[in-house]
């Protein structure tokens, strides 16, 4: 008898499926798992409400384990936007070469190119230390 290779938790998901996992996910957790907590707390001995708990629980295992399968993007890789980060304000440092310079009316313009390739001109002011 040939043995079948387990394939449940081989699957592929695209960003969408896993936004939807995710979004199943924090339904159960947020809303129905409490829910059928309560249940449980309040008539311990009704299978049907530990019956709904632990169906609960195993879609949770479920939905991890698609989630965490090799090849999908979790939620770590899915872009999400960062309201604290916005309107930081705050300072790089670089290392520059200046590649060129000009001066106009008392104010000089330097093109630079910095530690990571880029070029770009800039006025030379106090922002800017030179060796």
């Amino acid at each position: 008898m040939k043995s079948k290779r387990d394939r449940r938790y081989t699957c592929h998901l695209t960003k969408e499926g896993v936004s939807a996992l995710l979004r199943e996910k924090e339904t159960i957790l947020r809303e129905k798992l409490p829910w059928a907590k309560e249940l449980v707390s309040k008539e311990p001995d009704r299978q049907q409400y530990i019956n709904i708990k632990q169906g609960l629980l195993k879609r949770i295992l479920k939905i991890n384990q698609m989630l965490n399968y090799n090849s999908n993007k979790t939620y770590e890789s899915i872009p999400r936007k960062r309201l604290d980060l916005v309107g930081a304000i705050g300072s790089v440092t670089r290392r520059i070469e200046i590649l060129d310079a000009f001066e106009d009316r008392g104010e000089v313009e330097v093109r630079v190119r910095d530690s990571m390739g880029n070029e770009y001109w800039t006025e030379l002011d106090d922002d800017i230390s030179l060796d």
